[in-house]
């Protein structure tokens, strides 16, 4: 007896197998396509791209320093009026969205900088790195 059993590293395996067509899936768009279309692309509080996007336990999106102001001033959703309890969560699905359209999530967009600045800003960090080690 014994050998209809897996080991456990085999069903690690197919889990992890598993994962990752998943995430192959998902990158290729196939997977929960539509529930996209329900998220908000703007925050509810100041009108503007989401930044560092929380999502509230009734299910209502907004920048997290919006979130965090206006819970300074009520406990209560801004959208909804639900009590809050001061929970916050961040919004995995428009952080993806944003980050699948090559945006930054975290960064107020400005148009004004371009994507030479980015690149001048990535090398005066290598160069200071550098610089560390041959002291």
């Amino acid at each position: 007896g014994g050998r209809g059993y897996k080991s456990g590293w085999q069903i690690e395996k197919e889990w992890e197998e598993e994962q990752k067509n998943k995430r192959i899936k998902a990158a290729m768009g196939e997977e929960e396509e539509e529930e996209e279309e329900d998220l908000p692309f703007a925050c509810l509080i100041c009108r503007n791209p989401f930044v560092s996007p929380v999502v509230t336990r009734c299910k209502h999106y907004f920048c997290e320093g919006c979130a965090l102001k206006h819970y300074g001033k009520s406990k209560r959703c801004f959208s909804c009026n639900e009590q809050t309890h001061g929970i916050f969560n961040t919004a995995t699905d428009i952080v993806n969205r944003i980050i699948k359209a090559g945006g930054n999530p975290y960064k107020r967009r400005d148009p004004a900088q371009g994507a030479a600045d980015q690149e001048n800003e990535d090398h005066k960090d290598t160069t200071e790195v550098s610089w560390g080690y041959r002291a």
